[in-house]
């Protein structure tokens, strides 16, 4: 392989289903994780609530959401999912510096974390994302945390943080990334998610027609073989998001988790005639129950 040249593997059934979760018949709920979702916000409210409802389906043994007090929830809830509301910044009903005192009674057993889905794109969002992208559990970042991030770099903890931390991108939120840490806009998408990866010490998931995730170690990345165009619907990202949480939280490494979402998320996909992504964790949970291949 020629120097500076990036490797790519396809992710398929064969390695996904090496990486699925497995416990024991005398397994409990705490074992399987608990998954603490925050985002929303009095514009956006549906947004977490798909992807906590995801995270359920996926095997998550307690997922909590987190959202601003005045977020209106129209849709239907699971019963199972903990709905906590925060403090807010009320002038713009997002998460602010306000919201810090409930969020860290949400995290005493907290395994893994989503941030973004709806959090709207606000400045006074930052005080509270310095504290949740600093917290030691492994998470995905996605949506307006993505945002936030490309408004405001120093978000990103240290080093050793990033390494448990799941940037999920689509093309848009990649450029806006690209241009802040200062990437050439002449790389390739496969060049791409890997620069992005070493700049920041993430795991990248570029999101799109085979969708990359690339690490920041090495020259190697996978291409993810499920999916096809119908996945860029409202709301598909959020059920993404819940599916790798879901897998963080179970005890799945950081690479492996986005790598398997990303497989499941395709697949779910190509088994509907069509769908909304609503209807997406349903057939994710029936893929893990009955089989990748």
């Amino acid at each position: 392989m020629p120097e500076g040249a990036v490797q790519v593997i396809d992710y398929d059934a064969a390695l996904a289903s090496a990486s699925c979760p497995r416990y024991s018949a005398e397994s409990h709920k705490y074992d399987h994780g608990t998954l603490v979702v925050a985002g929303g916000s009095r514009r956006y409210s549906g947004a977490p609530m798909l992807a906590a409802t995801s995270a359920l389906y996926a095997g998550a043994g307690v997922v909590i959401a987190c959202v601003p007090a005045s977020a209106e929830i129209l849709c239907h809830v699971p019963q199972a999912l903990i709905v906590h509301r925060l403090a807010e910044n009320a002038e713009y009903g997002v998460f602010g510096a306000e919201s810090l005192d409930g969020w860290r009674r949400n995290l005493r057993k907290a395994t893994a974390l989503v941030l973004g889905p709806g959090m709207d794109n606000h400045f006074v969002s930052d005080a509270f994302l310095t504290e949740a992208l600093a917290f030691p559990a492994p998470k995905v970042v996605d949506a307006d945390a993505l945002n936030r991030i490309s408004a405001n770099p120093a978000l990103l903890p240290s080093r050793d943080c990033c390494a448990k931390m799941v940037l999920t991108p689509h093309a848009g939120e990649f450029d806006r990334l690209a241009k802040v840490f200062g990437l050439s806009g002449k790389l390739n998408r496969e060049e791409g998610a890997m620069a992005l990866s070493k700049a920041t010490g993430c795991v990248v998931l570029l999101k799109g027609p085979g969708t990359l995730v690339a690490l920041p170690e090495g020259s190697c990345l996978t291409r993810n073989t499920t999916g096809n165009p119908r996945l860029g619907t409202a709301g598909s990202g959020d059920v993404l998001s819940g599916v790798i949480g879901a897998l963080l939280a179970q005890g799945v490494p950081v690479v492996e988790a986005a790598r398997l979402g990303a497989f499941l998320h395709g697949k779910a996909a190509d088994e509907l005639p069509f769908f909304i992504a609503d209807d997406l964790p349903r057939i994710i949970a029936k893929i893990l129950h009955c089989g990748l291949y």
